[in-house]
């Protein structure tokens, strides 16, 4: 009887181990490196910035890296798998803000969203389309101010484009190093850094 109990217990805890194994697994990819442009058209007046993602352990660790017009890290967005960070780098200080549930960056999923907002209309499937060499599937989402297009590619969000009166933001991968080999050290807090709570 005790070793019965024992089996089930294993059997148990085997399959719950298996469920939060699926709970976190981001993407469909175990690791990338992601190279966005990123350009915000004020009416004819625009901003282009480069943004680097990297993420291993199936997006659960992620880093998201923010350059300006003249090719200088302003701020990464950074996930340990754990917590989760903003590291202002002019500052030298990362700012903690909370628990990691799901990396830093949006997940591209249209079996995620409700079917009450497909069925609403707030939620549209879009076309296919090629992104950085990788075939894509496509969804909008429409509020009263604004449009928003998501396209990505196991899991991975290769193109967001919303649009706004008078504003257009569009940040569309211009390259993706898929399975890369990405240092551990880009998810940690760099030494000598100031870690403030936010």
């Amino acid at each position: 009887m005790k070793n019965a109990r024992l089996i089930l217990l294993f059997v148990f805890c085997t399959g719950l181990g298996a469920t939060l194994s699926a709970q976190v697994k981001k993407y469909d990819i175990q690791s990338g490196i992601v190279t966005f442009e990123e350009k915000t058209d004020l009416g004819g007046f625009a901003i282009v910035k480069k943004i680097v993602v990297s993420f291993d352990d199936y997006g659960m660790k992620e880093r998201k890296d923010v350059y300006n017009e003249d090719g200088v890290l302003e701020q990464s967005a950074l996930s340990d798998g754990t917590s989760l960070y903003l590291i202002v780098h002019n500052e030298n200080t990362a700012y903690r803000r909370g628990s990691a549930y799901r990396g830093t960056e949006y997940k591209f999923s249209w079996e995620e969203i409700s079917a009450k907002k497909k069925e609403s209309g707030e939620f549209v499937k879009g076309e296919t389309m090629t992104i950085a060499g990788k075939t894509c599937d496509s969804y909008s989402q429409k509020s009263s101010r604004s449009t928003t297009v998501f396209a990505g590619w196991k899991g991975v969000c290769l193109l967001t484009d919303m649009q706004t009166e008078g504003m257009r933001v569009t940040a569309k991968a211009v390259a993706f190093e898929e399975n890369a080999a990405v240092p551990a050290a880009l998810f940690t807090i760099p030494a000598g850094m100031t870690v403030k709570d936010e």
